[in-house]
């Protein structure tokens, strides 16, 4: 999932918040395993990371595209 995280950063960068320096504020990083085995389907996993507002919907459809990605490889 660190590895998640990475690719994250390197591919949507663009949708964190930065200082006035240019610099992310908070980057794409994994948290934890918030859950396990929920209702028989799966795992829960926390992924954060501070995107600009206007670009929550979008980026939060790449991570967890990413996610999704990520689990299908590991089976």
């Amino acid at each position: 999932m660190e590895q998640v995280a990475q690719t994250c950063n390197e591919k949507y960068g663009q949708y964190l918040l930065k200082d006035v320096n240019g610099i992310p504020i908070e980057s794409f990083q994994f948290n934890q395993i918030t859950e396990l085995n929920v209702d028989f389907k799966g795992h829960q996993y926390s992924l954060s990371g501070l995107v600009k507002e206007a670009d929550f919907v979008e980026a939060g459809q790449k991570v967890r595209y990413e996610l999704a990605m990520a689990a299908y490889k590991m089976t």
